[in-house]
């Protein structure tokens, strides 16, 4: 069974610093333009849309910080294990 782990992309909006984007390549432009204009995409480890989110924006930037942050339920928390 493949996981999902479903975000809607208003809450990649909210994080996205917008100097940050200002300064993509056109063709990563084009694609962040893909991702939000889903609606809903799944940031599951290893799936493509957070891929490439994490290459657009490294982790020493704003954004990328923030989409990495826990606290902002961009990636996925392991379930802690039951005692």
């Amino acid at each position: 069974m493949v996981e999902e782990f479903r975000i809607e992309t208003y809450r990649i909006l909210s994080v996205v610093k917008l100097a940050e984007l200002s300064g993509l390549s056109d063709n990563n432009k084009e694609l962040f333009g893909l991702i939000i204009s889903a609606g809903i995409v799944d940031l599951q480890d290893n799936s493509w849309v957070k891929n490439r989110l994490w290459l657009m924006f490294p982790a020493d930037s704003v954004t990328g910080a923030a989409l990495r942050d826990p606290e902002n339920r961009f990636v996925m928390i392991p379930n802690e294990p039951t005692p």
